[in-house]
């Protein structure tokens, strides 16, 4: 919780989409803060990545050896939006090769890489400032995209190709103080008038005991 935030509370919004066949694109279409319930203090975008399913898999039709190299998929979510939001969660899947396939006289052979639940890092950004875009009593758009990169390196007469389905979490938080909330330096101040008040109590109350 940010400095001037006392008694501030949070409003907490998450869309998943997903799995989906990469590549794809989404919008996240999130409700803004209605004015009307408080300040609002800060907001926090939160946007992470999922490889659900990922197969690679690569045949060597010739009676001929031929040599895989290497083989690597990385997988990468971005979302962009207000405030100038741009994130990016990726998933780097371990390399494979090299790999010789079909040695001469015994027809087509085949190899594999299989991947599941591979979760990207989670980026989180704050913002303090021009939050105008998020209030409202209408609606905030973020754009998500996820996208699987392959390189592919090894003989050319090598047939290989590659699914992957992945999902995407996006959350948006709305830091605010509720209206009626007094500030710190508001309650101080009431909190002092209510000590001179009692000590005033006091000393009236020994004055007309003396009496």
């Amino acid at each position: 919780m940010g400095a001037g935030t006392a008694g501030a509370t949070t409003i907490t919004q998450t869309i998943d989409y997903g799995p989906s066949y990469t590549d794809w694109t989404n919008s996240y279409v999130f409700t803004q803060f209605n004015p009307s319930l408080g300040t609002l203090n800060f907001v926090t975008v939160e946007s992470q990545g999922i490889l659900n399913i990922m197969t690679a898999t690569f045949t060597d039709p010739t009676k001929t050896a031929e040599t895989l190299t290497s083989y690597q998929e990385t997988f990468q979510a971005t979302l962009t939006g207000p405030s100038g939001t741009n994130q990016n969660s990726t998933v780097a899947l371990p390399s494979i090769g090299p790999i010789t396939l079909g040695p001469a006289g015994s027809g087509s052979d085949t190899a594999s890489q299989n991947a599941s639940d591979q979760t990207g890092n989670l980026v989180t950004n704050t913002y303090t400032s021009s939050l105008g875009v998020y209030e409202g009593l209408g609606t905030v758009t973020f754009n998500g995209a996820a996208q699987a990169l392959q390189m592919f390196s090894g003989d050319s007469n090598i047939d290989w190709g590659a699914t992957t389905t992945a999902s995407q979490d996006v959350t948006l938080i709305y830091n605010y103080t509720p209206t009626g909330i007094p500030e710190p330096f508001s309650m101080l101040l009431s909190g002092s008038g209510l000590a001179v008040m009692l000590l005033g109590g006091k000393r009236l109350a020994r004055s007309r005991g003396g009496n």
